[in-house]
């Protein structure tokens, strides 16, 4: 083997590595919530932020903004 060829090896080899490592950083560092806030809205399951005096179907555990509020489902 020439030094072109491990040169070259080496090269994707860290190119690749550096890949993951930044995937993983990305990851691990909070900023994949991005992606989780939407598919964990009250709004995304067809629900409606309320207090809970006025809720009349089930509740549940999806994010309202305002912490007083509770996810309210509706009923079909």
């Amino acid at each position: 083997m020439n030094k072109k060829a491990i040169t070259t090896k080496t090269i994707i080899t860290l190119a690749l590595v550096l890949i993951v490592v930044v995937t993983f950083l990305f990851l691990f560092s909070g900023k994949a919530n991005i992606f989780s806030e939407g598919t964990m809205s009250c709004e995304s399951k067809e629900g409606v932020c309320m207090n809970a005096t006025e809720c009349e179907g089930p509740t549940s555990n999806f994010n309202c903004d305002n912490s007083k509020h509770i996810c309210c489902i509706k009923l079909t």
